[in-house]
């Protein structure tokens, strides 16, 4: 983590020139580098179901393949081991595939055009914030998180979500993302916001836990990313749903 002895943090409402930042934010925190959704769903994948059976099924391929006399049987044990690790190999890359599609800012609407999205100009539920890490001797600082509050994908009243909340890796540890939904939490109030729906990978446990911390509850878990895509669902990426009653 880097150090910045003299900063603050300060969280204000986004401006339409912060647009750039924002998404760059959103585009690493998902997909690149160590921290990153993607970094925690490959991590976590090497003990979920897929890839323990492709260990079971190899070893057992190995097992057949150098110990058995016959040699029709080390051939299949062959053709065992050499099918499931290619099924390992398959399976991460299409989580890694997954997750940098997921990553990519022309994959979702809100983030063409935050300010008209998010209706900032309005003064209304909807809005979103960036922190800045400032110097204390000057004005204006470095964006290094943000998060958003949307009415638009859960009809009605007094329901919103909590969307794109991301943190700059070189600054994690630091409380942004607690002064980040503080900010959230304190804006659902004063505009009689009564529920705040958000969705999470349930493989970053730090992330999920301070949720929980704010008073979010697990409603329910689901293995994937949406996608019209029957075929994805043996990708195992697991997502959790929370809601937060105000």
């Amino acid at each position: 983590m880097a150090s910045f002895p003299e900063s603050i943090v300060r969280v204000r409402q986004f401006k339409a020139e912060d647009e750039q930042i924002v998404q760059h934010l959103f585009t690493v925190g998902i997909g690149y580098g160590v921290g990153s959704t993607r970094h925690h769903v490959l991590r976590a994948s090497l003990t979920r179901p897929n890839s323990l059976i492709a260990y079971f099924l190899c070893a057992i391929g190995l097992s057949v393949g150098l110990f058995s006399r016959d040699a029709s049987q080390r051939l299949l044990g062959a053709f065992i081991s050499a099918a499931s690790t290619l099924f390992f190999v398959v399976h991460r890359r299409a989580l890694s595939r997954m997750m940098l599609k997921h990553a990519d800012n022309r994959n979702h609407s809100d983030m063409h055009n935050v300010y008209s999205h998010y209706k900032i100009a309005s003064n209304g539920p909807d809005n979103f914030w960036v922190a800045e890490l400032v110097n204390k001797r000057e004005t204006s600082g470095r964006v290094v998180g943000c998060v958003g509050l949307d009415t638009s994908p859960i009809p009605g009243d007094g329901t919103a979500e909590l969307r794109r909340m991301a943190v700059d890796p070189t600054v994690r540890g630091r409380g942004i993302g607690k002064l980040l939904i503080q900010a959230a939490i304190d804006h659902a109030k004063t505009h009689r916001v009564t529920t705040i729906w958000l969705t999470t990978s349930g493989h970053q446990t730090v992330a999920t836990g301070l949720y929980e911390k704010f008073g979010w509850k697990r409603l329910s878990t689901r293995s994937r990313l949406a996608s019209p895509n029957k075929f994805a669902d043996w990708v195992d990426v697991r997502l959790v749903d929370f809601v937060l009653t105000l």
